[in-house]
């Protein structure tokens, strides 16, 4: 039977691997990036029409109007395409 601080010694080191553990998944998967969003190289070969001389346009509705969203949460910054007129998110880059 083991004495009580090695009981307490054994526990406390499952719990520290358990905390980093959970983080160190964590941050893995907030630093990969997001396939179901298309990259703009992707976005354009999917929608050739929408690359015009004033720049990229939307998908859905046409209009050239397209917002930058930044989303700085976590490990990682990801930048979103928004549409200004239909709000459709249309291709992320950074």
């Amino acid at each position: 039977m083991l004495s009580a601080i090695a009981m307490l010694i054994l526990i406390m080191a499952w719990f520290i691997a358990g905390f980093f553990g959970t983080w160190f998944v964590v941050g893995i998967l907030a630093l990969m990036p997001s396939s179901s969003i298309p990259t703009l190289a992707e976005f354009l070969a999917a929608n050739p029409t929408c690359k015009t001389h004033a720049g990229i346009s939307c998908k859905f509705c046409g209009s050239k109007s397209i917002r930058l969203w930044r989303d700085e949460s976590g490990y990682a910054i990801r930048q979103q395409h928004y549409c200004n007129h239909c709000n459709a998110l249309l291709y992320r880059s950074g």
